[in-house]
């Protein structure tokens, strides 16, 4: 699959406009592939799933925590986000990550969960307070009987 035709479905599956203001969800090392063609998906990088990528020839790791979260000012080897994003440029691997917009999203991570849990009838809950005003990351339901 392109790789504009990939960035196009997740944004569809889980919109960058719905993640909070201060996530950094999305592209976050884009190698240069035209074709995204094996994936390995995560809940965040580390050192066995960036050696699990290399094993698979995965072109594409998709996570749910952001390898980068705060700008980079220097990448050093020598420190853990450093060594992973050399590690994961030099082997060809691009890296997405969908975070609260994959949380806030129409059967993304919680309307699943309400799903597990077997609550069928649940709504969408606004959290007040700081960087949660318009958030739709809760949900809210009654568990069955």
């Amino acid at each position: 699959m392109k790789m504009t035709d990939w960035l196009q479905l997740m944004d569809e599956i889980a919109p960058l406009s719905m993640q909070e203001e201060w996530d950094n969800s999305g592209l976050q090392i884009d190698y240069g592939n035209e074709e995204v063609e094996r994936i390995l998906v995560a809940l965040e990088i580390t050192g066995d799933v960036i050696e699990e990528a290399i094993s698979k020839k995965t072109n594409m790791v998709v996570v749910h925590h952001p390898l980068i979260f705060d700008p980079i000012q220097t990448i050093r080897f020598h420190e853990i986000e450093g060594d992973y994003i050399i590690r994961l440029i030099r082997n060809g691997i691009s890296v997405y990550a969908a975070h609260t917009c994959f949380d806030s999203a129409r059967n993304g991570n919680n309307d699943r969960l309400m799903s597990l849990l077997g609550i069928q009838r649940y709504s969408r809950l606004n959290l007040p307070g700081k960087g949660f005003e318009d958030s739709t990351l809760a949900r809210i339901g009654t568990l069955p009987e």
